[in-house]
């Protein structure tokens, strides 16, 4: 018996580019990001066990003799594709171990609808508020109808964005059409209206519209979406907290409707805030979900005040819920902690040279959307505190709201130096987290899927007039990194754009002008 090193089960891909395979099922990670044809993995049991003495006694024949043929079994599971695809092996294991070695019943010619559905799992679904549930509800029997419908359609439509293939959208959007005819079946029975499954549907449904969001388009339909799956939490009254799953689709719906807010400049509807405080004893007051709400409204409230009825006044709000940002990001628990990599494990590109670690890819997502509320309230303090400081005395009295505050140039400037630091704090944040989603033991830099939700916060770093330039660099460079990695039209489109845009005092909106789908889907 010869030991020839532990085999690797990894596909025929992944082992040939020395790659890190995930095995995932229907095909692995990497092969999905490099536009790869997965072939399946081998099975371990027969990798261990195998017959060395033929190859060991041709391996030892006088040269001058004639080789003495070795006899090759059947090829379980070999079609003529998979044959070809195993002999290349032998750049790596060798012919003999590829012709030793069966696959898992699976062939090249994936059928599309399960790459995509691997695809959207990963890339959309991981690391976000359906990751608890989504997965398992999915292959239940009772998922069968509306909110298999709804996934196939969210499915499709997120391939189709990835690799601009029109075909994928006309079949997600067939199927989008469906799940919408399935999912108000659903809604006319009382009965339907309140289950889990119809719930998700709804909330897939708001998913796929996020997806399929072009930049041209009105978020109405997402919008639509959202607000249904806020009536439906009320029909479903507090039996909905008997479960956590039913919990945490709450949550989400929540999350969903005050994106919603802040995307569109709107205060979030008082129906909104009156279910949010009927509900709260059903829920666990320390959730980071829950306790970000109210923070989310009053953003959303500052915003539209920004837009309509702008003023000075902005300044002390503004500043007053950074600091109860700040206290909701400091007694986050084990779930949510950051630790700062040690020199050797920071990669020579971190900005700064500082690589931050997370528990998980939404830790990292939700520590993000704190520092964008928080970049938006300090832009906000600094802006009308530079603008008071240049119009002077005058226009300070004028304004209802602090006229009555002294007019103070050396407190004013002191809140502009506060509101830059924090927004260089905050930058050395976003761009530190990157690094936790370059994938290890991949060649050169490889982003993880989840990546694609780094799109927003590095959009947004760059349209802020006061982060400091190499910061904004930084931004950009790895906005096209990302982009070129994962095939994201978004994160090219955002670093190519980053040239020709003028920075504005509204700089929120004119990111939602150019990008609202990002906007759209980095809190769900």
């Amino acid at each position: 018996m010869v030991f020839s090193g532990r085999p690797s089960t990894a596909c025929e891909p992944c082992r040939k580019w020395r790659l890190r395979c995930d095995r995932a099922v229907p095909t692995c990670t990497q092969c999905i990001r490099k536009k790869l044809v997965c072939s399946g993995y081998r099975d371990p049991g027969q990798l261990r066990l195998r017959n060395e003495t033929e190859r060991v006694t041709l391996k030892h024949q006088p040269a001058k003799k004639k080789a003495i043929p070795i006899r090759r079994g059947p090829k379980p599971h070999a079609s003529a594709s998979n044959a070809s695809s195993l002999s290349e092996n032998s750049e790596v294991f060798g012919a003999e171990d590829a012709t030793c070695a069966s696959v898992v019943p699976y062939t090249p010619s994936q059928p599309e609808e399960y790459v995509a559905l691997s695809y959207f799992m990963n890339a959309y679904i991981a690391s976000s508020a359906f990751e608890k549930y989504l997965p398992e509800m999915s292959t239940s029997s009772s998922a069968k109808g509306a909110l298999s419908m709804a996934i196939h359609a969210a499915a499709f439509a997120a391939l189709a964005v990835r690799n601009k293939n029109a075909n994928y959208m006309k079949t997600a959007r067939a199927s989008y059409t469906q799940a919408l005819v399935q999912t108000n079946t659903r809604l006319a029975s009382p009965k339907d209206a309140i289950l889990d499954h119809t719930l998700a549907a709804v909330l897939v449904l708001g998913l796929f519209e996020a997806i399929s969001f072009s930049d041209q388009q009105s978020p109405e339909s997402w919008t639509t979406h959202t607000n249904g799956a806020v009536q439906l939490l009320r029909l479903r009254g507090s039996r909905q907290f008997q479960s956590s799953v039913a919990s945490q689709m709450f949550l989400q719906t929540m999350i969903n409707i005050r994106t919603s807010c802040i995307q569109r400049a709107v205060p979030v509807p008082e129906e909104c805030v009156k279910l949010d405080e009927e509900t709260a004893p059903f829920l666990k007051i320390k959730d980071p979900a829950l306790r970000i709400g109210p923070i989310i409204d009053r953003a959303a409230v500052l915003r539209e005040r920004a837009l309509k009825t702008p003023g000075p006044g902005l300044i002390f709000e503004a500043m007053s819920l950074d600091r109860e940002t700040i206290e909701l990001s400091e007694s986050l628990g084990p779930t949510f902690r950051i630790t700062t990599r040690p020199k050797q494990e920071t990669p020579p590109w971190a900005y700064l040279g500082i690589a931050h670690r997370y528990p998980s890819h939404r830790a990292t997502k939700f520590w993000n959307a704190l520092r964008m509320i928080r970049l938006f309230l300090n832009e906000l303090a600094g802006n009308w505190a530079e603008r008071a400081m240049d119009r002077g005395y005058d226009f300070w009295i004028k304004c209802e709201e602090v006229s009555h505050l002294p007019f103070d140039l050396d407190y004013l400037q002191g809140l502009q130096t506060r509101a830059n630091n924090n927004i260089a704090e905050l930058a050395i944040g976003v761009l530190g987290s990157v690094p936790d989603f370059i994938e290890e033991g991949g060649l050169g830099t490889n982003f993880s899927l989840s990546a694609r939700t780094l799109i927003w916060p590095l959009t947004v770093l760059y349209k802020c007039d006061r982060c400091e330039d190499l910061a904004k660099k930084y931004a950009v460079k790895f906005l096209y990194e990302l982009g070129k990695d994962l095939n994201l039209a978004q994160a090219i489109d955002a670093a190519s754009k980053a040239g020709a845009w003028r920075v504005q005092e509204d700089w929120l909106s004119e990111v939602l002008t150019f990008f609202p789908r990002l906007h759209l889907y980095h809190l769900q």
